[in-house]
């Protein structure tokens, strides 16, 4: 079975699955639609949860060995794996393949997959998945398509917002759902009565956009380096998390790689255009692309995938300080483009 990760959880199948795979580059739905899955399968009366990390030296002979291990303390497992780059690998897929030729009865396999490159359909470890499975999609979303999420965010959070503000939050966001899902957060503390309209949506967003974390990556991307540097200890005063910002730089990291490797050929405007970056955003990708090029992007997001673990695994002393060389690499222009 394949979905988008905006039919979960409504459309998960309401009989467990042998496997699930999760997989895309919008990492608010990535997250989300794992932790669907995660909730749907306690429900479903798997209660303990095996998580598995792939990394150099990883032994995929570990797979088979939890799903034929009895458990002592449930009937039912969740065995999770982490795939890097969504790329298991050879003997990652040879190890997927065999285990779902015969899956446990007793053990529900989730797969979690964060990345940008395009899901591997014609892989026969995904075609089996999607045979015995659910394959759930995480595309980051279409202008049209945000609006509706918006939309529907917001009643969750039991807000009632008219159309244009609705429109208007989603300009200010453009596409960046982890920002958007900031903003709408803080909208239940303002106590605002009754619907809310345009100028209470800008009133409210503006209170706090000075500082609110998408602003970091535009500022740092339009070369201000002094404002960049404000805004980052300002947000780590206020208690941001670390990978919260990763995300962000390194979802803008993505789309400015892509543009840098049209740029030579097409221009910086038309480039920003098929790299699919928003046209309110366009004079700041722009502006980073006068001080970079394709080998200084590639750097850049080699350095963000190495924060991600940083900001997930080590002190947060650490992962600010690395932010701070990211956010520095980004702005500063004596890291621009060789003559």
């Amino acid at each position: 079975m394949q979905l988008q990760a905006t039919d979960l959880p409504g459309r998960l199948p309401a009989q467990p699955q042998a496997a699930y795979l999760v997989i895309g580059d919008e990492p608010l739905l990535v997250q989300e639609s794992a932790a669907a899955v995660r909730s749907r399968l306690v429900e479903q009366g798997f209660a303990e949860r095996i998580v598995l990390h792939p990394g150099a030296g990883f032994d995929w002979a570990e797979l088979p060995a939890q799903g034929g291990a009895m458990s002592l303390f449930c009937e039912r497992r969740l065995l999770e794996i982490e795939l890097p780059n969504g790329k298991p690998g050879t003997a990652g897929a040879t190890a997927i393949g065999d285990f779902l030729k015969a899956p446990p009865a007793d053990t529900a396999l989730l797969l979690v997959a964060q990345t940008d490159a395009a899901p591997p359909r014609d892989a026969a470890w995904v075609k089996k998945v999607h045979a015995q499975g659910v394959v759930v999609s995480c595309r980051p979303l279409k202008s049209s398509e945000l609006m509706g999420w918006l939309d529907q965010r917001l009643r969750k959070a039991g807000l009632r917002v008219s159309r244009e503000a609705v429109q208007w939050l989603g300009h200010q966001v453009e596409g960046n759902l982890l920002a958007a899902v900031q903003e709408i957060a803080k909208l239940p503390l303002l106590e605002l009565s009754g619907e809310i309209g345009l100028e209470q949506m800008r009133g409210a967003i503006s209170d706090s956009a000075r500082f609110a974390v998408f602003d970091l990556s535009d500022t740092a991307l339009s070369g201000n380096l002094p404002a960049a540097l404000r805004t980052l200890q300002r947000l780590r005063e206020e208690g941001v998390e670390p990978v919260v910002l990763v995300s962000i730089f390194a979802r803008d990291l993505r789309s400015l790689h892509a543009a840098a490797l049209h740029a030579p050929a097409l221009g910086s405007e038309r480039a920003c255009e098929r790299a699919g970056i928003w046209r309110i955003r366009v004079r700041s990708f722009r502006a980073a692309l006068g001080r970079h090029d394709v080998a200084s992007t590639q750097a850049m997001l080699q350095m963000a995938a190495r924060l991600d673990r940083v900001a997930k695994s080590a002190p947060a002393g650490r992962a600010w300080e690395d932010l701070l060389n990211l956010t520095v690499r980004l702005a500063a222009p004596e890291f621009g483009v060789a003559a």
